[in-house]
């Protein structure tokens, strides 16, 4: 995974051998914080200034990995793509660009397809897809609104976006079975994967 990240292009050569620097001690000890991966100042700095830079975005560092799963399943022929989510909460104050989370706190969603080997083994092949959500801020005190409700509306097509996004990596090569947990029953989400012909299993939440 380092190397394959390590040849992700990040604008600067530099910072693609940054990001294989930060991966490959973050694999040693996934485990940890970061102060306690990095090892020293030094490199605790550095990969501080990686991850606050604005050029250094998430689709970037993840493209040669996405590239390198989709290969290993063309391998496989079949491949299961396990999709889900999982929350981030943060505590303290000031920080930027986290919206609320469930229960309180500050925080933001990742959905993620992981590509996992049909044949058995249950072997991960890799990270398909993945995408961070922020929850917009609620108005305190009042009902929700046509907005709010609009916001929430798009946080549940990140399991259509997930999909697409999965098979678009394969580009037709390979085939995905999907597998989803009872918050993808959402009949639309479910009629266009039947209508595309895409292979699923999702845990039912409605009683259709």
């Amino acid at each position: 995974i380092a190397k394959e990240l390590g040849q992700a292009d990040l604008g600067d050569p530099r910072r693609s051998a940054r990001l294989e620097q930060v991966a490959e001690r973050l694999l040693v000890r996934p485990g940890v914080s970061l102060p306690r991966a990095m090892g020293d100042e030094a490199a605790l700095e550095a990969a501080y200034r990686f991850l606050g830079n604005h050029d250094v975005e998430l689709a970037a560092i993840l493209a040669p990995h996405v590239a390198a799963t989709a290969e290993r399943v063309c391998a496989e022929g079949t491949a299961y793509c396990i999709s889900d989510t999982t929350e981030f909460r943060f505590g303290g104050v000031g920080r930027e660009g986290l919206g609320p989370s469930q229960g309180g706190g500050r925080g933001f969603l990742s959905h993620i397809g992981l590509a996992v080997a049909a044949d058995g083994s249950r072997l991960p092949l890799g990270v398909l897809s993945l995408e961070n959500i922020v929850r917009p801020e609620e108005p305190k005190g009042r009902r929700k609104t046509k907005k709010s409700r609009g916001a929430a509306d798009s946080e549940s097509l990140k399991w259509e976006r997930g999909v697409l996004a999965a098979e678009k990596a394969l580009g037709g090569r390979a085939s995905l079975i999907h597998l989803m947990d009872r918050e993808a029953d959402i009949y639309a989400h479910l009629a266009k994967m039947t209508a595309r012909s895409i292979r699923f299993v999702a845990r039912v939440a409605q009683n259709r």
